[in-house]
């Protein structure tokens, strides 16, 4: 943690990457192995307050939370599916961090191998190792994001808290209001205002690398999600 390149270390990089990310990005290019430490301690804090999360709740509350996305289902499909999910219930604080941790990891590996990609036809040849340290750095918001969510833990007077509570900083519950079986509930759900963060990120770290302007840059950063939500919103 107290690794000092240049003028700056790991430490103030953790925080310059939230308060000055031209400064960060610099940073992080003279030093891209520093990325192994900003992923692990993004997976530990998600890891670790999901675990918490799920951990209090009880099996027959995420039975009920689960079949809330089923509407459709008979009340002999109920009974059923009661039967199949209280018996995963109680390993749900083990395996919602493992599985979410590994989807983290993926999604960001996606994304390195799409800037490198554009890196490779664009002339910017960095190396999938580089973009995937600077993809790494730009999902940093995931820490505010939890730690507002243990905030939520902390302040609510029961353990049993929807398990939409996750998403509270999405747009659905912050501007749209859907409710589950409404058209675009799980798509409104899925964008958060952290989603923003992590595209601005990005695309402070591409202008920075690649010397192209903010708006290009930030076209390049916001294609991906661009593309997956556009497709999403469609067949919805």
């Amino acid at each position: 943690m107290s690794q000092v390149i240049g003028n700056t270390s790991i430490s103030k990089t953790l925080i310059e990457i939230f308060v000055n990310p031209k400064q960060a990005v610099e940073a992080i290019k003279l030093n891209f192995s520093w990325s192994w430490l900003a992923l692990a301690l993004q997976l530990i804090t998600f890891a670790g307050i999901l675990f918490w999360f799920y951990q209090g709740l009880t099996p027959q509350w995420i039975v009920e939370q689960q079949l809330l996305h089923s509407p459709e289902l008979t009340p002999a499909e109920i009974e059923q599916s009661k039967a199949v999910l209280g018996q995963m219930a109680s390993a749900m604080p083990m395996v919602a961090p493992l599985l979410g941790a590994i989807t983290l990891v993926i999604v960001m590996a996606l994304n390195a191998f799409y800037l490198h990609i554009y890196g490779k036809m664009a002339g910017h040849n960095q190396g999938y190792g580089r973009w995937f340290s600077l993809t790494v750095w730009s999902q940093m918001p995931l820490l505010p994001n939890m730690l507002g969510f243990a905030l939520l833990i902390l302040a609510s007077n029961t353990a049993d808290m929807p398990l939409s509570t996750i998403n509270y900083a999405s747009l659905n519950q912050l501007i749209f209001g859907q409710v589950i079986g409404d058209q675009y509930y799980t798509l409104l759900e899925s964008i958060s205002l952290f989603t923003f963060w992590q595209i601005g990120l990005m695309a402070v770290g591409l202008q920075q690398w690649t010397a192209q302007s903010f708006g290009k840059s930030l076209a390049i950063a916001a294609a991906p999600f661009a593309l997956v939500y556009g497709i999403w919103a469609l067949v919805a």
